[in-house]
């Protein structure tokens, strides 16, 4: 089946509004071009990359962007996209709902997960305090939805007297948030589920790199063996519950990628566990891109770093740019803002 490719990172953004109408802001729209040709990973010979908004497409054409939302579906409404060939507006409502940060807390739940440590969600500030508090003042607090880390803060970064100012200001945008425990971090990882047909599978891990100062530069790109060794947890007794609980919340609704961030962390008496689920995202993500990338015959090495990069941002000396593979029907050549670099020595 001929498919149409889109990357829409802003559509974690354009969820939390539902069905309101959605601008993306500048920097949503920056990445979203810069990140153009990144579907040339997965992209079959005969897909078509969506590198404009709107362009008219052929309307049969069966639409993978990264993400789904109203303002998705009404984007590839415009560019001429059958509606049959699009989930239904109800089905977009529902999928929206599942891609609520309480779906993670739904699926502990499920595989048994001790209910002190479940995120909860809190619809005052009165209750979110206590909630915090019965998380030993250490919490985070999340947004329902949102990206990139923002809509995330820290309890143990904010003055006490302000909290319940930002909590506020955050039930009043989103109706709730979440609270969730610390944990003593040890490492961050996801692994990358499947789900097809009602059933999903379990199709790898990923890791992403950090710089000098800590921040992200990039998903790792390299086999799966390397980065099973690179991740000091076992988590394959974890997976056959995952993957029922995964079908029992998603599979009626949802036809796509699942990516689970987990982290390794350790208690007060040293000893590791996994925190199996500290989110799910329920679209593409970059490390279900690198996990691609490293199967893709474009990337030469054993081992590299995917990243978008964004306009006028100095690219690795070593680094493959998009504008150097010949483009698939339908997707002009376009500034150098993708790279796929080895990671620097």
């Amino acid at each position: 089946m001929k498919s149409l490719l889109w990357f829409n990172p802003e559509n974690d953004l354009a969820l939390a509004v539902g069905d309101r109408p959605y601008t993306p802001p500048r920097a949503a729209i920056a990445l979203r071009k810069a990140g153009a040709l990144l579907p040339s990973l997965w992209a079959d010979e005969s897909d078509i990359i969506l590198t404009e908004v709107p362009t008219p497409v052929d309307p049969t054409l069966h639409p993978r962007p990264w993400g789904w939302s109203s303002f998705t579906r009404s984007a590839l409404l415009r560019c001429g996209i059958a509606e049959e060939n699009l989930p239904s507006a109800d089905r977009i409502r529902r999928m929206r709902q599942l891609s609520h940060r309480r779906s993670a807390s739904h699926l502990l739940r499920l595989i048994g997960y001790p209910d002190r440590l479940i995120p909860v969600e809190t619809f005052s500030v009165d209750q979110a305090v206590r909630t915090i508090a019965g998380f030993g003042g250490k919490a985070f607090i999340k947004l329902p939805w949102s990206c990139s880390g923002r809509g995330v803060i820290d309890s143990r970064t904010i003055p006490t007297q302000r909290l319940p100012e930002i909590i506020n200001g955050m039930i009043s945008r989103q109706r709730s948030v979440m609270v969730e425990p610390c944990y003593n971090r040890l490492q961050d990882f996801a692994a990358l589920f499947h789900c097809r047909q009602g059933q999903v599978t379990f199709r790898g891990l990923s890791l992403f790199s950090t710089d000098a100062t800590g921040h992200y530069s990039g998903n790792i790109v390299a086999p799966q063996n390397r980065i099973e060794a690179a991740i000091a947890a076992d988590i394959s007794p974890l997976l056959p519950g995952l993957e029922k609980a995964l079908e029992q919340i998603y599979a009626d609704d949802y036809e796509g990628w699942l990516g689970i961030d987990m982290l390794l962390h350790s208690d007060s008496d040293g000893h590791r566990h996994i925190a199996p689920c500290i989110e799910i995202n329920m679209r593409m993500t970059m490390g279900v891109a690198a996990l691609l990338a490293a199967q893709s015959p474009l990337n030469p090495w054993e081992e590299a770093t995917l990243r978008v990069a964004m306009p006028g941002e100095t690219l690795h000396r070593n680094a493959i740019t998009f504008s150097a593979i010949p483009p698939l029907p339908g997707t002009p050549l376009s500034d150098p803002v993708i790279t796929l670099s080895p990671d620097a020595d």
